[in-house]
């Protein structure tokens, strides 16, 4: 048997996380109150930083973008760009409140590899959905022990989880059912060499 076309998913956990949220949490929670909300071409209602602040180029954040740059680099040497260096060109916060999601989406035009950070994860406050690049016209065959056959795989966050997966990877967020904030960040990056000069 001979794999190919796989969809390699890298996930981490921050050890440092009861440190992280300490230090973090109320950096974001004022952010809400001061930074209007972007992404306004979402269907879901979350607040969320996307075009009106950028989480990697803030200094309160160093540290954490730091440990994930390094994580994103090791995935993307484990998925086959072990030559190539990575910036990061885009970072945002996302609050879902109770019964947010988010809807089906891909980052194709914008990177090449996306991460998303769980800084806080109340229980059912959403899951995240990877969904196969496999064309949906494909014979379902599905078996719960074969891994070959998932249409979609399930993530239920938990707080300092850091999960990396290649852009053009379908993905999207369950509701919050719980009476908290559920409070993400997710990062896109793209091979250093294909970002056009200022």
């Amino acid at each position: 048997m001979k794999e190919i076309f796989p969809t390699v998913i890298g996930i981490s956990q921050n050890e440092s996380q009861p440190y992280i949220k300490r230090s973090f949490l109320n950096h974001c929670i004022r952010m809400k109150e001061s930074v209007p909300s972007g992404g306004q071409n979402w269907i879901s209602g979350v607040y969320n930083t996307s075009g009106t602040h950028l989480i990697h180029t803030d200094k309160r954040f160093d540290s954490l973008t730091k440990w994930i740059n390094s994580e994103v680099m090791e995935y993307a040497g484990q998925i086959g760009y072990n030559q190539k260096r990575f910036a990061c060109i885009d970072s945002w916060i996302n609050f879902y409140e109770k019964g947010d999601y988010q809807e089906i989406h891909e980052h194709t035009q914008d990177c090449t590899i996306s991460a998303v950070y769980y800084l806080k994860t109340p229980e059912k406050s959403g899951n995240l959905i990877l969904h196969s690049p496999e064309p949906l016209g494909v014979t379902d065959n599905f078996d719960k022990d074969n891994p070959y056959t998932w249409k979609i795989y399930t993530i239920e966050p938990k707080e300092g989880m850091l999960v990396m997966f290649k852009a053009n990877v379908y993905h999207n967020v369950t509701k919050n059912d719980a009476d908290e904030e559920r409070i993400s960040i997710a990062y896109n990056f793209k091979v250093e060499d294909s970002i056009p000069n200022p």
